[in-house]
């Protein structure tokens, strides 16, 4: 994708949205277009609205965690990867990267 088609995305998803403030695939959607933007502020507040309707959402824990990771805010990102393991137990990337990052605290 490039820019425009970006813009384009985030411009459709911002419809759904006004159109049904509730759905929450639509907050989630757009706030992954942001993270391939690099707009993680947006991102993350998008995210946030997404969990706030849907606090079991793991696309959008998933993509929290890793723009903590991206950010180097590793509690952030562990207290996320703590949440999905509670909703997915078996997730085995949450486990291994909640692995490495408790590594570099001990």
């Amino acid at each position: 994708m490039n820019n425009g088609e970006f813009r384009s995305a985030i411009q459709l998803f911002t419809e759904v949205i006004n159109d049904n403030p509730e759905f929450a695939e639509a907050w989630n959607k757009r706030a992954t277009t942001y993270f391939l933007m690099g707009e993680f502020g947006k991102s993350i507040k998008d995210i946030e609205r997404t969990l706030i309707l849907e606090p079991r959402h793991f696309g959008a824990l998933d993509g929290l965690a890793e723009i903590y990771l991206l950010k180097k805010d590793l509690i952030k990102a562990a207290a996320t990867y703590e949440k999905i393991l509670k909703i997915i137990p078996s997730s085995t990337k949450s486990k291994d990267r909640l692995e490495k990052i408790n590594e570099l605290f001990v």
